[in-house]
């Protein structure tokens, strides 16, 4: 099996192995093997040391598919050409270890308002257009998102087509920045009583919101 990064995997019978490239005869195709009906995302802003590296491969093994890596006011780590090349490399990886056939898209942004705008363009590697896109934000204190009766009806009844999670830096967000979010509509959701660093919160969310969306 083959897959080619924008959902389509292929079961090939080959037909010639060389050193350099093989050829090969497609007998079927499945479109979005390993997905989910509804994709999932994240936007985290930068961390410190190789903290976003277990993100991105955990994070793609849990059916992400896009990481939208962010500045904010409290955020002191800094993204860089060369960290974007070595997470797409661990996205591109992680891809493949865990038989998925979409290849994670990771983009940074100057801003969380930059990141969010981009939310409203959301696309798949295959050129599809995301226009319904829910904004779920994760906040101590609050409900989880399987006691969140307006989350869970939204995603039971087929309203968006993506669900984006959104983790703030160890400081939190501004205030500037929760109206940001709370401009685009974004609902709250809670991972527990306890005060979790921003990796740890990212996977957490992805997996509970995987859980819900039948992933497993």
């Amino acid at each position: 099996m083959v897959v080619d990064g924008s959902g389509q995997a292929y079961w090939v019978n080959l037909v010639e192995v060389g050193k350099t490239e093989s050829t090969g005869k497609i007998e079927r195709r499945e479109p979005k093997w390993g997905e989910s009906e509804v994709s999932i995302g994240l936007i985290i802003p930068a961390l410190k040391g190789s903290r976003l590296d277990w993100v991105v491969e955990k994070g793609t093994e849990l059916g992400a598919s896009c990481f939208l890596i962010t500045q904010t006011r409290n955020t002191l780590a800094q993204s860089s050409a060369n960290k974007l090349d070595r997470w797409r490399r661990i996205a591109l990886s992680a891809m493949k270890q865990c038989g998925r056939s979409i290849l994670p898209t990771v983009e940074s942004f100057q801003a969380l308002e930059a990141a969010l705008d981009e939310c409203r363009k959301l696309s798949l590697p295959s050129g599809q257009v995301l226009s319904r896109v829910g904004i779920l934000h994760a906040k101590m204190g609050e409900p989880g998102i399987d006691k969140n009766a307006d989350i869970n009806e939204k995603i039971q009844s087929g309203m968006w087509e993506a669900i984006l999670v959104v983790v703030g830096p160890e400081g939190d967000f501004s205030e500037e920045e929760f109206r940001l979010l709370e401009g685009v509509g974004a609902l709250s959701f809670g991972l527990g009583n306890r005060r979790l660093r921003s990796d740890t919160a990212a996977i957490a969310g992805l997996s509970r919101l995987s859980g819900i969306l039948n992933m497993f």
